[in-house]
């Protein structure tokens, strides 16, 4: 079962990754258990297992920064096609 909000994810580093994927996000493999989650807004990197608390927590701020980034992004890009158009 996927994660349908970054909050839902808890702790695990999978559950993390696959939301974010779902999300437009690329995925690249790093080294040993670790995965690059890349967004036109940057990139983090996040171990593919149970995280702990703290850990946990400052990877799910930066994974929602760069998502919802990638998102307003695409808004306003819209908008200006949509002005262009006119």
């Amino acid at each position: 079962m996927s994660a349908k909000t970054l909050d839902q994810c808890g702790y695990d580093g999978h559950e993390m990754i696959r939301y974010a994927e779902k999300r437009g996000a690329r995925i690249r493999r790093g080294k040993g258990d670790h995965v690059i989650v890349e967004t036109p807004r940057g990139q983090e990197t996040v171990p593919d297992r149970d995280l702990g608390h703290g850990l946990g927590s400052k990877i799910k701020k930066s994974l929602a920064f760069l998502l919802a980034a990638g998102v307003i992004f695409i808004c306003f890009w819209l908008q200006y096609l949509s002005d262009k158009v006119r």
